[in-house]
């Protein structure tokens, strides 16, 4: 009986010991690569963002010279 007790409570312990680990090492992928991943979506996204609103700046005044220019007043 002592035997049987002392093999479930190893048993029991190597179990939560078991899903312990696996649950931490599936946080550390899961959590840090998720955040990781979307913040580098973020920045990226924000820098094709100002790039976009850059290039639609330097368009639209390109654009108002063009047509300052070549407008009969």
């Amino acid at each position: 009986s002592f035997d049987k007790d002392l093999a479930n409570s190893r048993t029991s312990w190597y179990s939560i010991w078991v899903m312990f680990v696996c649950g931490y090492t599936v946080k550390i992928i899961l959590f840090n690569d998720i955040a990781t991943l979307l913040l580098t979506i973020a920045k990226i996204e924000l820098y094709l963002l100002l790039v976009y609103f850059h290039l639609i700046r330097i368009f639209m005044c390109k654009l108002c010279v063009h047509i300052f220019v070549h407008t009969e007043l």
